[in-house]
């Protein structure tokens, strides 16, 4: 990959370009910060550290590609003309602070003195300004033709708005803002402090037109571009780097750092590292060992000879299937996007484990960081044990980056912390400068699209990763074709390779979506050759007997209907563990009425609730249970919503569920029988609760609910395993949106891109749609030290920090302390900034073991007002960004049955 890409390094055109020091007069009196950095010492460790984060993120061939593919057919003194004016947007981006109110307003700066300029303090416009008139100057005065000037000063223009922006909560391009010819006088008598000669009456007739020359040169560069990703990338890049390096050469005074990070301390797949992760994957478990030192053996196996039914079948299989993902990377080495598809049951977590190792071992020279992208927190949390476990990680190897997981730390606090590790760890926790990180689809996505600085910041991490991105079926399908846009686009544009998996996959590549790349799967014909073996297609049989009997299912006859088939199995069987799922926490509390009530029909030694406004500490209680063999021989009802359906690692006997989307089907049936150990394990589909409101703007609702009516069509999707019947109408419904001209559709987005719209852009892509609203619960969690010396719930952070804020007493966690330290740390302005922030983000671990979110709507929050605190100085419920329940809270809230529906008079479709 790097041969071709010859253009000059990063570090080449610093070492050989401009020095501040020969440009500045009076160098040492300019401060860039308090109490006293100057503002060249700045300058210098901000290009140190762009060096040092292009050089461990392996950037040059990324800029270098990008910079190619959008001028084409320029010659290369052009294209390195581009890159340095790349390089020099970021070397810029202070010059401004020369601006004497500046050094007296915001340095303190005794030796100068203010002016009444109409820019007044600011810095940002005036170094853009500077950076723009230099370059613009030397560009009119070499010798290149009228093209290449009008290109170069596109550029040049272009990459000033991330100096304009470096400050700003958001990059962003609008050319009818930030007028330089507004302030051209106020600001030429800056380049005399620079020592610049400089065609003033040029500059001066060139800012009068400064908007229309913008869109001129601007416009023409998207026309040299062959794909318009590529510019507003390169332009997300140029913004990411400038604002990381900005970040890491402040906080590198601001600590008292004696050396700039090394390599290593970025977070990067070393060669080392690379090793210990295959070297493990082969020792901690024997199937891989096996594997990977005969996956031929595995590979040759006739698929013939593992049909019958059995737990040793069923081990091979998933054998065969790791040797195919093998040999699928081998022969399809230089592809970048590829499917994993797997069966229910064949171990998708393990297949993602062996292509990883495979593509490490491929491209060890080319390879830097590896990201697991989830729909689910719990997925996180439990492919997190999966992967330290298997390539025996270290926190310093892996990080989770969710709501529940707190703040994770690589390094022991010193007892200074402000200027020790405290805000060592802060930034290696703000730019993931961890080797392996496992985030949800949300934040993943975002980095990718979003203008937000702080999302945008580590962009630039993303180059030579491999990306697992899991349950892609879980995101609404009205995003499948952005989805698809940009895994393509990222993936040649970032050298990432993708590894894209589902039960149910949906081939996201027949959507026509601009620039596409091959995606190819790994395991082939895997529909008729795994699909359909019967150790996973007769694992759980479905039985639609319920749908045909009831028209609408009551709970007294749902009830009946699950004792009864619940009976059966626990005479033939002697135990029985039965779930049940329902869309609405409504019918949940119902339905647990009313099997309370027939205890004397058949008595379940536990009937346990799982909801959305379950609290995660007794989630994991219920998960726990379910999951220990010594609870194996007992009779056990799941009454639950949609929580389960992927991402929750239980094993039923039977299960019953509200009909919704086919492919959500076939998720509950994975939690039944799930190592195909047991027989007569049914699934029984029925219709109660309708779904509109979860899955209104989902286009498989209507397909699903048509396929349903028809016998043949539902028997060939859910006993089958074939959902290309579903998915294929779904995409040609997604084909036919971008065909239609007079509905907003992909084309509409590309355009966005296209004309630079970074706001638009992110925000017309949402993974998820629904405005959501969290609700504290004061009550007491048990710590539970479960005599193994560390808290049940908690983690070490966690747990000292509620220790260090007397939160504990006699064993339990006291919600109503937890809740008062938060807001005590929110208010308090005068604590040092980092360590603020680092409270807040152990806070919102512990605080997410209190909360529960639910849909928003203006009658549900008024029904619920009543039972919450009230915030008398904000005239407000919502406090902190929570609705915090009052104390005594048990009124409406009970720890194993989740929210009281009963107690609100609205019908809430309470999920």
């Amino acid at each position: 990959m790097c041969s071709y890409f010859n253009l000059r390094t990063i570090e080449q055109i610093i070492s050989e370009g401009l020095k501040l020091s020969d440009m500045l007069d009076s160098q040492k009196s300019y401060l860039a910060h308090t109490p006293d950095e100057t503002l060249i010492e700045h300058t210098e460790l901000t290009l140190t550290y762009l060096n040092a984060v292009v050089e461990a993120n392996r950037l040059n061939p990324i800029i270098d590609k990008l910079i190619k593919s959008i001028i084409p057919n320029r010659e290369k003194y052009i294209q390195e003309w581009v890159k340095q004016l790349f390089v020099d947007s970021i070397s810029f981006h202070d010059f401004g602070k020369v601006n004497v109110n500046f050094q007296t307003d915001k340095m303190k700066n005794i030796l100068f003195k203010a002016n009444d300029d109409t820019i007044g303090s600011k810095h940002s416009l005036l170094g853009a300004y500077i950076f723009v008139a230099y370059y613009l100057d030397l560009i009119f005065k070499e010798n290149f033709d009228e093209e290449d000037k009008f290109l170069l000063s596109g550029f040049c223009l272009l990459f000033s708005y991330s100096i304009i922006n470096h400050h700003n909560s958001e990059l962003s391009i609008e050319f009818s803002k930030n007028r330089f010819e507004h302030y051209v006088d106020e600001f030429l008598k800056y380049f005399e402090v620079y020592k610049f000669q400089i065609d003033s009456r040029f500059q001066k007739q060139f800012f009068v037109c400064f908007e229309r020359n913008l869109k001129q040169s601007a416009n023409f560069i998207t026309k040299q571009n062959e794909n318009e990703f590529n510019l507003w990338c390169l332009l997300k890049l140029q913004f990411s780097l400038l604002t990381a390096s900005d970040y890491y050469a402040t906080n590198h005074y601001k600590s008292g750092l004696r050396k700039v990070y090394g390599k290593d301390e970025f977070g990067i797949i070393n060669t080392k590292l690379s090793k210990r992760i295959i070297d493990n994957f082969t020792i901690t478990k024997e199937y891989n060992r096996n594997l990977c030192s005969d996956f031929k053996r595995y590979l040759n196996i006739p698929l013939s000879d593992l049909q019958e039914p059995s737990f040793k079948n069923l081990c091979l299989l998933r054998q065969k299937l790791g040797a195919e993902i093998i040999e699928g990377i081998n022969n399809n080495k230089r592809e970048r996007v590829f499917y994993i598809e797997a069966p229910t049951g064949g171990g998708k977590t393990n297949l993602s484990m062996i292509a990883i190792v495979r593509l490490l071992d491929i491209y060890k020279d080319e390879i830097t960081k590896i990201f697991y992208v989830f729909p689910f927190t719990t997925l996180i949390t439990q492919t997190h044990s999966v992967l330290s476990e298997t390539f025996g990680l270290a926190d310093k190897d892996i990080i989770q980056l969710h709501s529940k997981a707190g703040f994770h730390t690589k390094k022991e606090e010193n007892e200074d912390g402000i200027f020790g590790n405290g805000r060592e760890n802060y930034i290696d926790y703000m730019f993931v400068n961890y080797p392996i990180c496992l985030m949800s689809h949300i934040k993943f996505f975002d980095i990718g699209k979003s203008n937000n600085k702080e999302k945008n910041y580590i962009l630039h991490r993303l180059a030579n990763s491999i990306v697992v991105i899991d349950e892609l079926q879980s995101y609404s399908p009205c995003e499948w074709d952005k989805l698809k846009y940009f895994i393509s686009n990222f993936a040649e544009a970032f050298n990432i390779r993708f590894l894209i998996m589902s039960a149910t996959l949906p081939k996201i590549h027949t959507i026509a979506a601009g620039f596409d790349i091959e995606f190819n799967s790994l395991v082939k014909d895997v529909q008729s050759r795994y699909f359909q073996n019967p150790n996973f297609k007769d694992r759980v049989q479905f039985d639609f007997s319920l749908i045909d009997k009831y028209e609408t299912i009551s709970i007294s006859e749902l009830t009946n209907e699950l004792f009864t088939k619940s009976i059966d199995y626990h005479k033939e069987h002697g135990s029985v563990h039965a779930i049940i799922e329902f869309i609405h926490k409504k019918s949940t509390t119902e339905f647990y009425d009313s099997a309370i009530q027939n205890d004397d029909t058949f008595t379940f030694d536990e009937i346990l609730v799982l909801s959305g406004t379950i609290l995660e500490p007794r989630r994991k209680e219920v998960i726990d249970f379910l999951k220990n063999p010594n609870n194996r021989n007992k009779n056990v009802l799941l009454i639950t919503t949609q929580v389960v359906e992927a991402g929750v690692d239980i094993d039923m006997d039977l299960g019953f569920k509200n009909i919704s989307l086919l492919d959500s089907d076939e998720q509950l049936a994975g939690r039944i029988n799930r190592n195909a150990k047991k027989d007569k394990c049914k699934l029984f589909l029925f219709k109660r609760d309708e779904p509109f409101r979860v899955y209104k703007s989902d286009f498989r609702f209507e397909f699903s609910k048509s396929l349903y009516k028809n016998k043949a069509e539902r028997s060939q999707i859910l006993e089958k395993k074939d959902f290309k019947l579903l998915y294929e109408l779904v995409m040609q419904k997604i084909n036919d949106k971008n065909r239609y001209v007079f509905t907003k559709n992909l084309q509409d987005y590309i355009g966005n891109i296209k004309n630079l719209l970074f706001g638009k852009v992110d925000e017309d892509f949402k993974l998820i749609d629904n405005d959501n609203i969290s609700f504290f619960v004061p009550l007491d969690i048990v710590l539970n030290l479960d005599g193994k010396n560390f808290p049940l719930y908690f983690s070490k952070s966690e747990y000292e920090f509620l220790q260090n804020h007397k939160c504990i007493e006699s064993n339990l966690v006291i919600g109503k302390s937890v809740w008062d330290v938060y807001g005590s740390i929110i208010i308090n302005n005068q604590s040092n900034f980092v360590m603020k922030t680092i409270d807040l983000k152990i806070l919102g671990g512990i605080i997410s073991k209190f909360t529960f979110s639910m849909f928003y709507s203006d009658k549900l929050l008024n029904d619920i007002k009543p039972f919450l605190q009230y915030d008398e100085e904000r005239s407000s419920y919502k406090k902190f960004g929570y609705y915090c329940f009052n104390f005594d809270y048990q009124e409406i809230y009970d720890y194993e049955k989740g929210l009281d529906e009963k107690k609100i008079s609205t019908d809430a479709n309470i999920f």
